[in-house]
């Protein structure tokens, strides 16, 4: 909304001072809001929270300056847990979290293992926010290989997004594609 405002406050000075917000038909008001109200929500950053459950805990961070995801590491007693091939293992964080209502957290795998065939299990898994317990993220090594995870090594990434609940209706009926009810491969190969 500063920055709309500015930009009126710019358009108003280069017009000799002969526009005014208030002399907008109210159309236009509106419609300047609500596109205040868009900008606010997309410049305006989510604040998540994290916990430490002990102090040998690393917090989750952006390892680029363009990274999508927070890389999250291993908090174990253990210096080295084996996950045999084909195994699922859920690892521990020593991370609490705080995500705002209207956001979620996506726990992703992390290329650099997927291609090693260590995947996170429900990938992408969620965090609601709601959710206060202990993130704990559950492995799998699809690999024919045993593998070995290191405390501390980053094991998976951290994703945050907005969400919607949006109303349900049920319906006798949906409208009508071109698509309508083609699925896998029906757009061709």
């Amino acid at each position: 909304m500063k920055i709309f405002k500015e930009t009126l406050k710019r358009i108003h000075e280069n017009t000799n001072n002969n526009f005014h917000f208030d002399n907008l038909d109210w159309t236009t008001q509106v419609w300047i809001n609500e596109l205040c109200n868009v900008i606010d929500r997309r410049l305006k950053q989510p604040e998540i929270k994290f916990q430490k459950l002990h102090d040998d805990v690393d917090v989750p961070k952006y390892m680029t300056p363009g990274s999508a995801g927070m890389d999250i590491r291993v908090s174990s007693k253990s210096d080295n847990i084996l996950v045999k091939a084909g195994d699922i293992k859920v690892f521990d964080t020593g991370l609490k979290m705080s995500i705002p209502e209207g956001y979620e957290a996506q726990i992703r795998s992390r290329s650099g293992l997927a291609v090693k065939g260590i995947c996170v299990v429900n990938s992408p898994g969620t965090i609601d926010s709601d959710y206060r317990g202990e993130i704990r993220i559950a492995i799998i090594n699809n690999s024919y290989n045993h593998v070995v995870i290191r405390n501390h090594e980053r094991i998976a990434q951290i994703i945050i997004t907005r969400v919607s609940q949006p109303n349900i209706k049920v319906v006798d009926s949906l409208d009508e594609t071109e698509r309508n009810d083609g699925g896998f491969g029906s757009t061709g190969v």
